[in-house]
């Protein structure tokens, strides 16, 4: 009876453990104890909700901290949103090629919603004539601030999330010019 008791309890402390590791701006997410989620962070950056309106995303909003769980939805979210967008394109959209912006609210429902605001790599062409001309753009600091362009087509879209509902809408991939 000693032993199976000793046997349980040391089961008990080693299935319990909990770990978030961060390696190269990889972050692994414990979902469950047999469910681990790998989501890069070098490619994401979570925004404060801004003072000034972006293409009307969300109205009378309150500020909330996303979760393990809510960062895993978005990407599930995303991606089917992306997969459904492909179906009916040519040209298609490859998540793991785009840089994310998310801006986490709370809605006047008290629901939990985010704005994910995509864009691809800027080509080493545009990047040089930038830096040659000294021109700023809002993607120079793009953790800090919502990327905004006009066109573009497949190289910037965004799309609404609610978290609190587990769905996606207004999944936009801007026009070109």
């Amino acid at each position: 009876m000693k032993n199976l008791f000793y046997i349980l309890f040391v089961l008990t402390l080693f299935s319990c453990q909990k770990e978030d590791k961060i390696k190269d701006t990889k972050i692994e997410l414990d979902t469950e104890i047999t469910q681990k989620f790998t989501l890069d962070t070098s490619k994401i950056a979570v925004l404060e909700h801004p003072t000034y309106d972006y293409s009307d995303t969300v109205e009378n909003v309150k500020e909330v901290k996303l979760t393990n769980e809510d960062f895993e939805l978005i990407e599930e979210l995303t991606k089917k949103a992306i997969k459904n967008h492909n179906r009916v394109v040519e040209d298609k959209i490859e998540l793991d090629n785009y840089y994310r912006q998310y801006v986490v609210t709370e809605n006047n429902l008290g629901e939990k919603e985010v704005w994910v605001n995509c864009f691809c790599e800027e080509s080493e062409d545009r990047k040089e004539m930038r830096e040659k001309y000294k021109i700023f753009t809002s993607r120079d600091n793009w953790r800090k601030e919502i990327v905004y362009v006009f066109d573009g087509g497949k190289y910037y879209f965004n799309l609404k999330i609610n978290l609190s509902r587990k769905q996606y809408y207004d999944f936009r991939v801007n026009g070109e010019a």
